[in-house]
């Protein structure tokens, strides 16, 4: 279900939306309303990346096991590269 509401804007920003729209072949509405959609997937991805960023840091505070990330970076460019490599190992924290 669709509902209506309402922005006010600048004449400035106004003025900076229209040719934009226009080069994307859409009205200023449906130029706008796929901006908001774009932002708010990313403010909702951020939000998920934060969270899972808290998660992770509180099983590392909980089990005192982490990963060292120059490990992890290596193993990952090896990969990238087409090489075989080991799987870093969790390690207990001092």
């Amino acid at each position: 279900m669709k509902t209506s509401t309402t922005v006010k804007l600048s004449s400035a920003l106004r003025k900076r939306i229209t040719p934009l729209a226009r080069a994307a072949r859409m009205t200023s509405h449906a130029w706008m309303v796929q901006a908001l959609v774009e932002q708010v997937g990313l403010a909702e991805a951020h939000a998920s990346f934060v969270r899972d960023a808290q998660e992770s840091s509180e099983e590392v505070r909980r089990t005192g096991v982490a990963f060292d990330a120059n490990e992890v970076f290596e193993y990952l460019a090896r990969r990238v590269q087409g090489h075989k490599a080991r799987r870093p190992q969790a390690r207990r924290l001092r």
